[in-house]
């Protein structure tokens, strides 16, 4: 039985930024104000680049240490009853993993990427914690772990959403305009977007010719999108907006929310489909990864398609039907209503965490998993990259200088998100650990 005192719960992670911080804070918050049973506390391991998400759990009553602040992480660890870890494979977080505290500790490992994709999960990782929490059921799809192993992860772990509260985006509604909006919340990188996004556009565009697309989004990263689209000559019919912290505003003038991510793409929850849908637009998603978990019934919630022109006769058939646009959407808005209660999860969280108190504490490891050096520890999620980048420096499968070069040109051509500046790619990691002579190699062949 859980005792009568509070369950002092310790929140490790890197940061609180972007859907990490927009989540953890709505639920530690939330757990502040309704359930006096669980103390909540966060420790981020690198200083925040935006403190919005600090400072709504400091206001919500939650403590923060920051690294830039004196905390004793052993005193922590000892005075936790509960530890829970957000992983997304961050290159700092992978240092703390390496020197992991020897402190005896309960421990949830909560994975806020969908691990099948890079950054994939080790299965060692999975089977290290009292329990692991994924964030989509797709997730146990992951292709690198037996039928055993598969097993093994399902009876240990929890289905718990990185979820924020939707309630709040029901209450608004949806402004007149003359245009037909297909809108786009998120990054606009190939690492998320669907390499062939512009030719899906495209493709709109010859079956409703005044379409208009709003991109929502960090447009550091939307060259190559605006490149292409003007060898299609399409640039005029998109708009990019920049980041935004109030989508709401975005979200008003969208006629459909339409969300074509790469088949490779690291995603899980996927929050703002959920409150596109919370909204009541109608949504079209490609069949696949996390979304196809969310979009189970064509037409009825929104629409799930296999192809180029299967989206595009999608969004065609909302344009010719605008009380179908209504209905579809006002049905996304009850179905997250009813299988993503904000409450409901929250719950499940929390009833999670009071089976974990019932085990004892123990002291954990992680170098038997990720490796020694900085590069071992890139390397041990790489999933379908793995051999290109491994093979490179293995002196022996590298004895001549063709066999290098074609490997170098396999890492050239590897998943656009190891080719990003953040997000776990090689040059976040080589950026962060300089001495390390294989990420300097391996950063060099990527700029």
């Amino acid at each position: 039985m859980v005792s009568d005192s509070r369950i002092k719960v310790l929140h490790i992670t890197t940061h609180l930024g972007g859907g990490v911080g927009k989540a953890l804070s709505s639920i530690v918050t939330h757990e502040q104000q309704f359930n006096p049973s669980h103390e909540h506390k966060i420790l981020l391991l690198d200083d925040p680049e935006k403190d919005q998400f600090v400072s709504i759990c400091r206001s919500g009553g939650i403590e923060v240490l920051l690294k830039s602040e004196y905390f004793d992480i052993d005193r922590e660890l000892t005075n936790a009853d509960i530890v829970v870890l957000h992983w997304w494979h961050h290159p700092v977080m992978a240092s703390f993993l390496h020197s992991f505290p020897k402190s005896p500790i309960r421990l949830i490992i909560w994975a806020h990427v969908n691990g099948c994709n890079y950054p994939c999960l080790p299965f060692g990782f999975v089977n290290k914690p009292h329990n692991f929490f994924f964030t989509s059921p797709f997730s146990l799809e992951n292709i690198y772990w037996s039928e055993q192993q598969r097993i093994r992860v399902k009876k240990k772990s929890s289905i718990v959403f990185g979820l924020g509260e939707l309630k709040f985006y029901s209450s608004f509604k949806k402004t007149s305009n003359k245009k037909f909006v297909i809108g786009y919340i998120g990054t606009l990188s190939s690492s998320k977007l669907h390499p062939e996004f512009i030719e899906y556009c495209y493709a709109v565009l010859k079956k409703v010719p005044d379409a208009y697309f709003i991109m929502v989004g960090d447009i550091s990263s939307s060259n190559n999108i605006i490149n292409k689209a003007k060898i299609y000559n399409i640039q005029d019919r998109l708009h990019f907006t920049g980041y935004s912290n109030h989508i709401v505003n975005e979200l008003s003038q969208f006629d459909v929310f339409a969300y074509p991510l790469n088949p490779k793409h690291f995603g899980t929850t996927e929050n703002v489909l959920l409150e596109a849908m919370a909204f009541g637009l109608p949504v079209v998603v490609l069949n696949h990864n996390t979304e196809k978990y969310i979009i189970k019934n064509h037409k009825h919630v929104g629409f799930k398609v296999d192809s180029i022109d299967h989206y595009a006769e999608s969004i065609k058939y909302l344009y010719d039907h605008p009380d179908e646009r209504k209905r579809i959407g006002a049905n996304g808005r009850e179905f997250v209503r009813n299988n993503y209660t904000f409450e409901n999860n929250v719950k499940l969280m929390r009833n999670k965490i009071n089976s974990v108190y019932e085990f004892k504490k123990k002291c954990f490891e992680f170098k038997s998993v990720f490796g020694e050096e900085p590069y071992e520890w890139f390397l041990s999620c790489l999933g379908e990259d793995y051999d290109s980048f491994s093979g490179s420096i293995n002196e022996k499968l590298i004895l001549t200088n063709d066999k290098r070069k074609i490997l170098e040109e396999r890492i050239k051509a590897c998943s656009p998100i190891l080719k990003e500046k953040t997000k776990s790619s090689i040059q976040h990691f080589a950026e962060t650990y300089p001495n390390d002579k294989y990420l300097q190699y391996w950063k060099k062949l990527l700029i």
